[in-house]
């Protein structure tokens, strides 16, 4: 994992950095002059400024794991699902949407699923499908993360 790394920091007039507030809702704080209060740092061969409240605001460590829109993760299916209509719900005459909340590891590899909605009749199966399914591994900047995503879809009778 990359670091940014400060290579030096700027100051309000020259003297030393500081932080300052604004005592009005919403209102953002400008400067008397001088330099904004902020970082320089290297990143992929060029020197980049990120402002000291931006800095701030960055979490502390980097995410394990992200969310990714079903339509995303239909693009990073490296096999197809198995899914068909279920013999019992045919017969059963039963229908509905199904949603399957999935959590995918670093290899792409199925490691939780959970329902969300449907009837089991129906969901257990896409359960079943699902866990066969394999998707491309995802990265952040670089780094293998998990991947949580929610997969719907609908069963119609004809």
């Amino acid at each position: 994992m990359e670091r940014i790394v400060p290579l030096y920091e700027t100051a309000f007039n020259g003297e030393h950095t500081g932080v300052y507030f604004s005592t009005k809702s919403g209102q953002n704080p400008t400067p008397d002059g001088g330099d904004l209060p902020g970082f320089y740092v290297h990143v992929d061969g060029r020197f980049r400024f990120i402002p000291q409240h931006v800095l701030l605001r960055l979490p502390r460590e980097r995410p394990v794991r992200i969310t990714l829109s079903q339509e995303i993760m239909n693009s990073k299916q490296l096999t197809e699902l198995p899914l068909k209509y279920p013999g019992e719900a045919l017969r059963r005459h039963i229908s509905g949407k199904v949603s399957i909340h999935v959590v995918l590891d670093v290899n792409g590899k199925i490691k939780e699923l959970t329902t969300l909605e449907g009837d089991p009749v129906l969901a257990n199966p896409v359960s079943n499908a699902l866990r066969q399914m394999l998707f491309e591994p995802t990265q952040l900047d670089g780094d293998p993360v998990e991947v949580e995503f929610d997969y719907a879809t609908a069963f119609q009778l004809h």
